[in-house]
């Protein structure tokens, strides 16, 4: 039994946990909506929930940190230095993927 995806579903959000190999779910209704969702069309399923893409959103918050820690003390500090990581991520994000990168002093905060 999988007793926290009852408790997620309860919160209002939606839980997507591929199924196993098997494609059993014990115990909980909930879980066996998902299994039996999965094996109606596993494809469809992981479009829907757009599984499969975790990877990109780490990969960017590896990019971001750029060391463990940020070094400002003062709140506005600290601010500052994580927006200049993610202009800089972005900037060079930009470059990569082919475009011109250009700005004026009223895009830069």
């Amino acid at each position: 039994m999988t007793p926290g995806i009852t408790s997620v579903q309860a919160m209002g959000a939606e839980p997507v946990i591929k199924p196993n190999s098997t494609g059993k779910s014990k115990g909980s209704y909930v879980r066996s909506n998902v299994v039996r969702e999965f094996l109606n069309d596993p494809t469809a399923w992981k479009n829907k929930h757009r599984y499969g893409q975790r990877w990109q959103v780490e990969a960017v918050f590896s990019s971001l940190m750029l060391g463990e820690y940020v070094s400002s003390v003062l709140d506005a500090g600290i601010f500052n230095e994580i927006i200049a990581k993610v202009f800089t991520y972005n900037v060079v994000e930009a470059y990569r993927g082919g475009t011109r990168v250009s700005w004026t002093k009223e895009h830069v905060p």
